[in-house]
């Protein structure tokens, strides 16, 4: 190196050193500055970073998990509408079949009463007329039929354990009339050998009208027991 050469480096050495002491007053004010705003700012919690990673992974679970369907909400509305129209069907076909029975019931308590007043129009004929075998053998049938034919109601109700028409207590006719009824007409002045008839107002026409009566009432009133 030359002369010329050292001369003209020297001052640029020179310079660097100069400058040197003002680039670390820089660097020493600028660590001053930082460490003058860190006690302006609040102290950093070490737990907040780890409060929100846990929150951050709870939300990326929750987001990955897929939700649960609660049975009962979603087909317990369903489920409820269809069992009350299977109930109100049920209600509404049994109240019909029931309005049936009780028309049904009527009708026959209808047609008994109407045979009622036959046997005791016959009975009253046979007893203040002459002696009629064949009308004996009418009257006769008629009763037994008449007998049988009270103690059908409670079968109007068969098969029916629940919901019932009527109730069968209300469809009971009493034997006792029947039989008495029967004794009116058939115990005296009946199969025998009579050939004179008896008057209209004589007791055994009497009783038989009052053991006809109640019968009667007796009917009627499983036909009222009948009614909508």
């Amino acid at each position: 190196m030359n002369k010329n050469s050292f001369i003209e480096s020297a001052p640029k050495a020179s310079s660097i050193a100069a400058s040197e002491p003002n680039s670390r007053i820089s660097k020493t004010s600028a660590i001053q500055d930082n460490k003058d705003v860190k006690k302006l700012l609040p102290e950093e919690d070490p737990n907040s970073c780890s409060h929100a990673n846990n929150c951050y992974r709870e939300i990326q679970v929750t987001l990955a998990t897929p939700e649960k369907s609660n049975p009962i909400a979603t087909f317990g509305p369903s489920l409820i509408s269809a069992i009350l129209v299977v109930v109100g069907w049920f209600v509404v076909n049994k109240a019909q079949a029931n309005r049936e029975r009780r028309k049904q019931i009527r009708e026959f308590a209808s047609g008994l009463i109407k045979d009622l007043s036959e046997i005791e129009r016959a009975a009253i004929q046979y007893h203040v007329e002459p002696r009629d075998k064949k009308e004996e053998s009418l009257i006769l049938t008629r009763l037994t039929r008449l007998e049988k034919a009270c103690g059908i109601f409670p079968e109007f109700l068969n098969n029916q354990n629940i919901f019932r028409a009527v109730k069968v207590e209300r469809l009971h006719v009493d034997s006792n009339l029947l039989r008495e009824m029967r004794k009116a007409i058939t115990l005296e002045h009946f199969w025998d050998e009579h050939t004179q008839p008896i008057e209209v107002d004589s007791a055994i026409v009497q009783n038989i009208g009052l053991a006809v009566s109640e019968l009667q009432e007796a009917i009627e009133a499983v036909r009222l027991a009948s009614l909508d």
